[in-house]
């Protein structure tokens, strides 16, 4: 939650895509607290919407977006590149030397590809 707090006070934020791993009742109420739609899948696909906790997880049971949801294996396929490109270590010690490295590293693939 923080890091989506922060991300949607730089750029507008409307919904954020997660995995099974992501699947809380509060991720989703904390998301609807500063207007993002979660799209989170429930982790038990075999129990029963009763049995389910929470209002918004039982939502997600009920109207899950799937045509949506799979837009999110756009971002893991670049993620997945990058990290077959150019190496999914940073050498940098210092937060500010490693935030310059991948940026540098995004600004290489971007002008890789382009």
């Amino acid at each position: 939650m923080p890091l989506l707090e922060q991300t949607s006070r730089i750029i507008p934020v409307d919904i954020a895509l997660g995995d099974m791993g992501f699947d809380d009742e509060n991720n989703h109420v904390g998301a609807k607290k500063i207007g993002i739609r979660a799209i989170i899948p429930t982790r038990y696909a075999d129990v029963p919407i009763w049995r389910t906790g929470g209002i918004h997880r039982k939502e997600m049971k009920r109207n899950f977006p799937i045509n949506l949801y799979h837009q999110r294996n756009k971002s893991e396929t670049i993620y997945f590149v990058t990290k077959q490109l150019m190496s999914d270590e940073i050498t940098s010690r210092n937060y500010t030397t490693q935030d310059s490295e991948i940026l540098l590293r995004l600004i290489a693939y971007n002008r890789r590809i382009a």
